[in-house]
């Protein structure tokens, strides 16, 4: 079964309200069977591999991170898969 990615782009620093959305995303494109792309670090990354890992449909790989410079610890755990772009802003 082909299992699409879908990107999350957002705010790094997430209120209360923002973060429930976010957990609640990140568990329900999991739930639907996609994976998640995010920037891999900040408040909306870490939410959306929370609520991803909630779902009882959660496996390797379900999570992406693509990141600006060449350090994968920035993205701590919160992608399966870290990409290093060398891009620094």
């Amino acid at each position: 079964m082909r299992r699409y990615a879908i990107g999350v782009v957002g705010d790094v620093h997430l209120g209360a309200v923002k973060w429930k959305s976010a957990l609640a995303l990140g568990e329900q494109l999991v739930d639907y069977g996609y994976r998640i792309v995010s920037g891999g670090h900040g408040d909306l990354a870490k939410a959306l591999a929370e609520g991803a890992r909630k779902s009882t449909r959660y496996r390797d790989g379900d999570l992406i991170s693509i990141l600006p410079g060449l350090d994968p610890s920035v993205a701590d755990e919160r992608g399966t898969y870290s990409l290093q772009t060398a891009m620094l802003w």
